[in-house]
């Protein structure tokens, strides 16, 4: 596939020809490899034994732009088919969370009592400089001085919060923690992609998916 993903309310004309729907909620537009994130990790567990195997037809099957001539009705899937697949993967993440990557943001206050969030974030933790950051095993302050300690991780992800110098001569602040699981963090797009489906099925519609 391409670069970009793109999914449409759609209709059939009299014709045969396909036309698309206008206005709000009819159209999803992302990242293609953004997108195959999600269906990848999906399918991989789901399929495991059978990597061939796939739960998304409409996004693996998806018409291709680089193919002649634009996408006709057979390219198209009925909506409803895909909303349903849509609330699998809402029901996959929310029973199987911990077999999908989640997440942390390292949310640090200001002097005006906003707070910003950090993927990953230079500190001086137990007057060592480290940088927190997270992967699929956990929340980590790892130590970044050269020397024989470069590469020690202390494990924070139990933690609520992690008091921490942002400058080596800085006064500690508490850095909080939160984990953002992978549900939450598709959560608007799998609803984007909801909305276009509910629209194609009140206008007796289809659903065209592209990538290029």
């Amino acid at each position: 596939m391409g670069s970009n993903f793109h999914m449409r309310a759609a209709k059939a004309a009299p014709d045969g020809s396909l036309t698309y729907l206008d206005g709000p909620n009819t159209n999803f537009f992302i990242r293609h490899n953004t997108l195959f994130e999600l269906i990848d990790a999906i399918d991989s567990v789901k399929h495991w034994r059978t990597p061939t195997k796939t739960t998304f037809p409409w996004y693996q099957s998806c018409f291709g732009y680089d193919r002649p001539g634009g996408p006709s009705v057979a390219d198209c899937f009925r909506p409803r088919d895909v909303l349903e697949s849509l609330q699998g993967i809402e029901r996959e993440l929310q029973r199987n969370s911990k077999k999908y990557p989640a997440y942390y943001l390292f949310w640090v206050p200001a002097a005006d009592g906003a707070k910003a969030s950090h993927r990953s974030l230079p500190v001086w933790y137990r007057d060592r400089p480290c940088r927190l950051f997270s992967d699929e095993q956990g929340c980590w302050a790892v130590e970044t001085s050269p020397g024989p300690r470069e590469g020690v991780h202390h494990d924070l992800k139990e933690l609520p919060e992690v008091r921490v110098r942002l400058a080596s001569d800085g006064p500690e602040v508490a850095v909080g923690l939160e984990r953002v699981s992978f549900l939450t963090e598709w959560a608007g797009a799998i609803q984007e992609m909801k909305r276009v489906c509910l629209t194609a099925m009140q206008a007796n519609g289809l659903i065209m998916t592209a990538a290029g």
